[in-house]
């Protein structure tokens, strides 16, 4: 089963395809050489098996198999996460980022613990309540973005 694909749209026909190829890790896709002859392999396999689909169906599945490896080896793989994008409180990448009056940004859920304990901001240590907190949309769609493109992969 490939590992750390949270961020890519992958179907099961094509990850299914992908595992029988014997591609099971993202490493496997990004450091793979025969690619495109292996999962070739399986789809005149499946074709073999299922002679109900058409020639466009099978062309777009290989197709789609060869842009999920064209998207895991293009990946920009970061190291860690950009700083802008976690928490101050968990250091984690921000859940439901929330934007206090003075304009930090923090997980909805960490500032509001943070608020029932302590009742101040984090780093200015002035009076804070969760009625001042403003869902951060911007930063919200930031993170996705991410999650979606950049996300640091665990090559196995």
């Amino acid at each position: 089963m490939l590992k750390d694909l949270r961020g890519l749209c992958i179907g099961e026909v094509t990850l299914e395809i992908l595992n029988q190829a014997g591609f099971y890790t993202v490493g496997n896709v990004r450091s793979s050489t025969g690619f495109e002859g292996a999962v070739q392999k399986v789809l005149d396999e499946m074709k073999r098996l299922d002679l109900q689909r058409d020639v466009t169906y099978w062309r777009k599945l290989g197709t789609r198999c060869t842009n999920v490896a064209n998207r895991l080896k293009n990946a920009i793989a970061l190291p860690a996460h950009p700083c802008h994008l976690l928490c101050g409180i968990c250091v984690d990448l921000l859940i439901d980022a929330v934007v206090t009056p003075n304009g930090s940004s923090f997980c909805r859920t960490c500032i509001e613990q943070w608020i029932e304990k302590v009742a101040t901001h984090p780093t200015t240590r002035e009076s804070l309540n969760k009625s001042l907190l403003i869902r951060n949309l911007a930063l919200n769609d930031a993170v996705e973005h991410y999650q979606h493109n950049y996300q640091c992969y665990n090559v196995l």
